[in-house]
């Protein structure tokens, strides 16, 4: 039966016996820098999708501010007509 099962170099001693679905991996110094490298990857992957998202929020919400600013651009050259002030002038 084999209850523990350990090599040199491996990251620690794994009860097989117990977890016999876990492979045994080796701690190579590369195989822990590439997995670093895909987490980092998956991690930037996910920020990337993130910052589209708003951004693509962002370009949709422009027409709206548009539209916005021409009522209050309409508004207050009502407001300016009303009042006469829009080729008042300034002199006097």
């Amino acid at each position: 039966v084999k209850a523990l099962y350990k090599h040199s170099g491996d990251i620690g001693v794994l009860t097989y016996a117990l977890y016999p679905e876990l492979e045994v991996v080796r701690a190579n110094p590369l195989t822990i820098r590439m997995k670093r490298l895909d987490d980092r990857m998956a991690n930037l992957e996910l920020r990337m999708t993130a910052q589209e998202q708003h951004l693509g929020a962002l370009v949709l919400s422009l027409p709206s501010i548009h539209d916005r600013l021409d009522v209050l651009t309409r508004r207050v050259e009502r407001v300016e007509s009303r009042l006469e002030l829009k080729n008042a002038d300034p002199s006097g």
